[in-house]
């Protein structure tokens, strides 16, 4: 338990950072977390969401494009075969 307190405290470099609320309506397409909570994404698909909340459409549709790749190549080396 004590680690997971210590996780929660913000880091002193991040306390002036300003925060973003992001409207979240898609279901994470990231499967590699155990115990992934309903509605939680991954940190590329939060970015991915902020971004195109903020108008960067095309760089989060990139993003999201490579999350994907990359889960996909995961599961192939995942499963022995060539990548």
């Amino acid at each position: 338990m004590a680690g997971k307190r210590k996780d929660c405290q913000p880091k002193p470099y991040l306390k002036e950072m300003k925060r973003l609320k992001i409207n979240n309506n898609t279901k994470s397409k990231f499967y590699l977390r155990r115990n992934q909570s309903e509605g939680n994404l991954c940190t590329s698909e939060a970015v991915s969401v902020a971004m195109k909340e903020l108008g960067y459409e095309e760089p989060a549709d990139i993003l999201n494009s490579l999350t994907s790749l990359f889960l996909k190549n995961y599961e192939k080396g995942r499963s022995g075969h060539r990548l």
